[in-house]
């Protein structure tokens, strides 16, 4: 797999667009596994940090499967 998407050069670009088109649908299972799990506390320690809650307007764009805006919404942030 490493020879074949980690190119140099002009094809990097779309050999990576397509890595990551190949496992979008198992990222939160893969990142469960690389990161023993420990993915989850650090979101979850993002949202504190931002200080968000009820009321709270938050926009999300382009940052993964969306599980942070998840639990922004939980404190009562509209996403």
């Amino acid at each position: 797999m490493s020879g074949t998407y980690y190119q140099p050069g002009s094809r990097r670009a779309s050999r990576v667009n397509e890595l990551f088109a190949a496992i979008a649908h198992r990222y939160d299972r893969i990142n469960n596994l690389q990161s023993f799990g420990m993915h989850h506390r650090w979101k979850r320690r993002v949202v504190a940090l931002a200080g968000v809650g009820s009321g709270s307007r938050v926009l999300d764009v382009c940052c993964g499967t969306g599980d942070i805006s998840e639990l922004l919404a939980a404190t009562g942030a509209r996403t």
